[in-house]
């Protein structure tokens, strides 16, 4: 009996000791993207033309919580992109690829990431800067393009 109450103190114990340390490690940004996004905002061209948008977003993390698959879809009368992101999250810093389903751009991304946001520089194809912002319910995207005739977009999303 006493083996069992000596085991029972020293487990209750080791788990006590375990549990700030456990707590200590820093979560993945990516968690609080998790899900389906929708919205709208608008979109800036060459020349001061902009256009609204409606769009949809959608994050699903893996890799318990380092990686981050991204979808967002943008659409209106004359537009219609579909970007794609594969990200890897480690100690703040953000690296991976992107590409663009109509146009079959590509390239790479990097950057870093905290509690409730995303700023990334894209290369390749095309180049530019991603930022999206979070917290709860609502988040905000920007996407900034330096050499190509669509300038801009900026658009608030909603959880779904």
């Amino acid at each position: 009996m006493r083996n069992i109450i000596t085991f029972a103190a020293v487990f209750g114990s080791s788990l006590l000791l375990a549990a700030p340390m456990a707590a200590a490690k820093p979560a993945s940004p990516f968690s609080g993207l998790a899900g389906s996004w929708s919205g709208g905002g608008t979109a800036s061209f060459d020349g001061g033309r902009s256009e609204r948008l409606r769009c949809t977003a959608s994050y699903r993390p893996g890799g318990s919580g380092n990686t981050l698959a991204m979808t967002i879809r943008c659409a209106n009368a004359s537009l219609n992109v579909q970007l794609n992101g594969n990200l890897r999250y480690q100690n703040g810093r953000v690296s991976g690829s992107w590409s663009e389903s109509s146009t079959g751009a590509g390239g790479s991304a990097a950057g870093r990431a905290g509690a409730s946001s995303l700023r990334l520089r894209i290369g390749g194809d095309l180049s530019g800067n991603l930022s999206v912002s979070y917290s709860g319910s609502s988040q905000s995207v920007s996407i900034a393009t330096n050499n190509s005739a669509f300038r801009r977009a900026s658009f608030s999303l909603k959880r779904r």
